[in-house]
């Protein structure tokens, strides 16, 4: 948009650097952290993640009634979301009271890196529900932690992994329910996303980054 706006000469002279992450702390988790992190939380074997503070953008309101709508279909899915109070909390909550999704769904609030960390390695799948985002961060968390996720039909986002991942409509539950369905039941779906995330998010390490960000200095 600044390139739209400004023009050709600033288009010359414009370059995109990408936030970076350091895989590391995700790869170094044992068994034996992962099951610390397991019981301390309560978690099933099986569960879907979604990481965001509670703000509209984020669209838990609408994820929620996807929830409901799988679980009504037998599916009986679990979802823990790991996100801070924001302006749409209320909203979630009485989604979840109204849903009678309170069994099926579990709020972490103000948890260390490790635990988050932890989650990522431990969830079924990632569901990255918002409406807008300007990067999209946990999708590279996810990638890290080679964990495979669906997420909004963004630009942001088909730009971040590339089109190699499954994108749904955020303003339509049954599309977020469909796509979340279609990746929960599929090991061969899940694999393949977690290699492909594994050579993706490589490109977003910090001595690539740095590498950008100098050429962008030198033009």
């Amino acid at each position: 948009q600044i390139v739209k706006d400004l023009g050709l000469v600033v288009a010359k002279k414009t370059g995109v650097i990408y936030n970076g992450i350091d895989a590391r702390p995700y790869n170094v988790l044992s068994n034996d952290d992962l099951s610390k992190v397991r019981k301390k939380f309560a978690l099933p074997e099986r569960f879907l993640l979604s990481v965001g503070r509670f703000e509209k953008r984020k669209n838990y309101p609408r994820l929620l009634k996807a929830l409901s709508l799988l679980n009504k279909n037998g599916h009986n899915l679990y979802l823990v979301i790991v996100g801070n109070d924001g302006d749409d909390l209320d909203a979630s909550l009485k989604q979840i009271n109204i849903l009678n999704l309170s069994n099926n769904v579990k709020i972490l609030k103000d948890i260390s890196a490790h635990d988050i960390n932890s989650l990522y390695r431990l969830c079924s799948l990632l569901v990255f529900p918002s409406i807008y985002e300007g990067f999209g961060y946990p999708i590279l968390e996810a990638m890290a932690a080679q964990c495979p996720m669906v997420v909004s039909d963004l630009p942001v986002f088909r730009e971040i992994t590339e089109n190699q991942f499954l994108y749904f409509d955020p303003n339509d539950t049954e599309s977020i329910a469909e796509v979340i369905w279609k990746v929960y039941d599929s090991a061969l779906e899940q694999k393949r996303m977690v290699e492909y995330g594994l050579i993706r998010v490589d490109m977003f390490n910090y001595n690539n980054i740095a590498q950008e960000l100098e050429k962008v200095y030198r033009q």
